[in-house]
């Protein structure tokens, strides 16, 4: 009888986390694209800032726990990039050398992302 408890018990935690983690997740959206310049070239090792402007995760009416403040990430040899985040609004600077640009995303929950970025 304690064995069937128990056994019970443990499957009640293990579906209780399946469902958290899979809700979590479903959460995250995907963003990756190219840094070009003004030409059209690609552009190396940009560093790429996200601010989180407004999160929209249900669990964070008061105090956001899921949306990273910031995130900083560069651009690879081919000028890709990709980071994820939870659906919410970011202000994105992207710097490299003396170029640099500025945008806002509107990331929705369930959203997939391709932002290719100019810098000037």
């Amino acid at each position: 009888m304690r064995l069937s408890i128990w056994v019970l018990g443990l499957t009640t935690i293990l579906f209780a986390a399946t469902v958290a983690y899979s809700a979590q997740t479903a959460k995250t959206i995907s963003v990756s694209g190219t840094v070009k310049d003004q030409s059209g070239g690609v552009v190396q090792n940009a560093e790429i800032v996200v601010k989180v402007m407004n999160c929209k995760c249900s669990d964070c009416e008061v105090d956001c726990k899921c949306c990273p403040p910031q995130l900083t990430v560069s651009s690879g040899e081919s000028g890709t990039y990709t980071f994820s985040v939870p659906h919410g609004t970011y202000a994105v600077r992207v710097r490299a050398g003396g170029r640099r640009a500025d945008l806002e995303l509107d990331l929705n929950e369930g959203d997939s992302k391709t932002v290719n970025i100019k810098v000037e």
